[in-house]
């Protein structure tokens, strides 16, 4: 199992791996299982082993913000690691997932021994930062169709499937949830995806979506949205 937690094991030895494969706790959810609720205590973080996952927000109204989308490899509710222990976010398996968990205890312990395990986890942290600020840059934009080329462009860097140039969408994200991320009504992220696909700079047909990866990146970069290099 240990070749299924990358993140945690990389650069380890075969032991370091091992101590760490042992106090893992692997669990599966099912499509539209419930992972955790905003609210809860917080004890665990989990790694994505399969599938997709997506924290959403529910305001006093019950209307609901897609946070983020979690895929292989990615870290889930790490935020209590912090001075804050409770979840604000729910996180809802989109198709069936496999997860490792991993105690805030067995976390700690490991650190003191295993000094490259905290190292796989800031470079992960950093880079997911990263990739926040960038999406955030261009969330900010007044433009709605940077906004949304912003979140297009986070997901396909996020993707597992490609096909040639073009990067699929996590499996089981859909248009309205790339709305709300991008923090568009789904109307006019409907009209801009059309307007997008006229342009090449994205496929797919229908509810199937899939971004030219290249070409998105060179016109954000060029209006001076990307932010990451």
């Amino acid at each position: 199992m240990q070749n299924g937690v990358p993140l945690l094991t990389n650069g380890l030895s075969p032991d370091e791996a091992s101590q760490v494969c042992r106090v893992l706790r692997y669990s599966q959810y099912p499509r539209g299982a419930i992972i955790f609720r905003a609210g809860e205590l917080a004890h665990v973080l989990f790694v994505v082993l399969e599938g997709v996952v997506k924290k959403t927000y529910s305001n006093a109204r019950g209307d609901e913000q897609v946070m983020g989308v979690y895929q292989k490899g990615d870290i889930l509710g790490q935020l209590f690691l912090g001075k804050y222990r409770h979840r604000i976010a729910t996180a809802i398996a989109v198709t069936d997932v496999s997860l490792a968990a991993l105690a805030r205890s067995d976390l700690e312990q490991l650190s003191t021994t295993i000094p490259r395990l905290s190292l796989n986890m800031i470079q992960h942290l950093a880079d997911s930062q990263r990739e926040t600020l960038a999406r955030l840059h261009a969330v900010r934009q007044l433009n709605a169709r940077f906004r949304l080329l912003g979140t297009l462009l986070t997901l396909a860097r996020q993707s597992q499937e490609t096909e040639q140039f073009w990067h699929c969408l996590p499996p089981g994200i859909t248009q309205a949830d790339v709305a709300s991320i991008a923090g568009l009504n789904r109307t006019t992220a409907n009209l801009l995806i059309n307007e997008l696909r006229r342009e090449g700079m994205l496929g797919g047909a229908g509810r199937t979506l899939t971004v030219h990866r290249a070409r998105v990146e060179a016109l954000l970069v060029a209006e001076g949205v990307e932010i990451l290099e």
